[in-house]
């Protein structure tokens, strides 16, 4: 990746966000303080905890933020992860894991990705947190877990739908 980096950009270690063309004046701005920055910390954790959607008079009536969505919106069955504990070793590794890979995470100046539903760079963590709902569904799935899940469901489809309607599919 280094080889190519060079041959692109003139340095291995430019993998191209630091020279990308931006016209969102917001990202123009973050990107300023840097690619990679404590700065980013609060706004990205906010998206990623809080983020959500306006209320619209006119259909679809939910409009999903440009900045992304909250991830307990969009996939609250990720919350069944924690029915896995920190008590068994793979589990903690698998926490350890999603923690390592979140802190870059929220440390980029990108945020969520902008014009995205959901919130994008926080795929990266999915496979460790299905993993450990994976774990937890060892006890079984009752009837809020069952919830969840459906909502979880339900938030996908609509963000496919709200996509295609936009169409930004």
């Amino acid at each position: 990746m280094g080889v190519y980096n060079l041959a692109r950009f003139g340095s291995p270690l430019e993998s191209g966000y630091t020279v990308a063309i931006l016209h969102n004046q917001q990202l123009i701005a973050a990107r300023r303080v840097g690619t990679f920055s404590i700065h980013h910390v609060r706004h990205n954790l906010s998206i990623l905890l809080a983020g959500g959607f306006r209320i619209s008079p006119a259909f679809p009536f939910l409009v999903p933020s440009s900045y992304g969505q909250s991830i307990l919106l969009t996939t609250p069955a990720f919350l069944l992860a924690l029915r896995a504990g920190f008590r068994d070793r793979t589990a903690v590794l698998l926490w350890l894991s999603a923690a390592i890979v979140t802190v870059p995470l929220l440390l980029y100046y990108g945020g969520a990705g902008y014009r995205t539903y959901g919130y994008r760079y926080f795929l990266d963590v999915t496979p460790f947190l299905l993993a450990l709902v994976a774990m937890a569904a060892r006890h079984g799935f009752g009837r809020l877990s069952k919830g969840l899940i459906a909502l979880s469901v339900a938030f996908c489809l609509y963000g496919v739908a709200w996509a295609v309607r936009m169409g930004h599919s």
